[in-house]
């Protein structure tokens, strides 16, 4: 299939595909940071609900809770290194695109991937523990 597209327009295709690539990590980014906060004030609140009672009324809750404030701000800090890497990757695009020579980078990916493998770990290790 043959494509009529000047170059110009062939360039604005790029950019704006670069740019919802971006929107799309912070998406991504706002929705670790959101779990990571609802995480940090879920232990918070476990923590004060537990200080007035005895161990016996609610014996789930042993040190849990600081462990799943711990997780959240683990959860919060991929958040915000995903959006940094975002970003850098953005620019990064934008002049390779620029440029006419497009080389492809996989560090935002291997950075969110090995964050949720960690999260995960985290997570089971929390679970088992807990």
């Amino acid at each position: 299939m043959e494509s009529n597209l000047s170059e110009s327009e062939t360039l604005a295709r790029e950019h704006l595909a670069n740019e919802r690539t971006l929107l799309s990590w912070v998406r991504s980014g706002i929705s670790a940071l959101q779990i990571g906060i609802l995480l940090y004030f879920a232990g918070r609140t476990l923590a004060y609900l537990n200080e007035g009672s005895s161990p016996k009324s609610l014996p789930m809750l042993g040190s849990t809770q600081e462990e799943l404030a711990v997780l959240g701000v683990g959860v919060v800090a991929l958040g915000a290194l995903l959006e940094i890497a975002a970003v850098i990757r953005f620019f990064h695009y934008k002049a390779s695109i620029s440029k006419g020579s497009f080389t492809s980078a996989v560090s935002v990916y291997l950075l969110g991937a090995f964050g949720l493998v960690l999260l995960s770990v985290a997570y089971i290790i929390y679970v088992v523990v807990s």
